[in-house]
């Protein structure tokens, strides 16, 4: 994955908000990344291991952006399930 080839097109799409299609919110947003050392702590805890990608673009480029439809949740997002009513974090673990 080149990071700096995806953080080029990204800053592309937040200087030419005209290029989106019409189904992305007007304002495009790029949460923070997040560091490493938070990502290894959720690993450790949920004993497992991110794959490589995902992790550099969690920590390098965004932890989630808006995009068509919903965007790229973040990491803390997607470990919700959002299709119950308590929305109960998702065990990650399959140990």
């Amino acid at each position: 994955m080149d990071i700096n080839l995806i953080k080029e097109k990204l800053r592309f799409l937040q200087d030419n908000p005209n290029k989106l299609n019409k189904i992305t919110p007007k304002e495009f947003f790029l949460n923070p990344p997040i560091p490493e050392s938070e990502v290894f702590y959720i690993e450790r805890n949920l004993r497992i291991r991110f794959p490589e990608n995902y992790r550099d673009f969690i920590t390098k480029i965004g932890n989630g952006c808006s995009g068509p439809n919903y965007g790229l949740l973040s990491l803390e997002e997607s470990m919700i399930d959002f299709k119950l009513k308590t929305k109960p974090t998702i065990d990650l673990n399959i140990t």
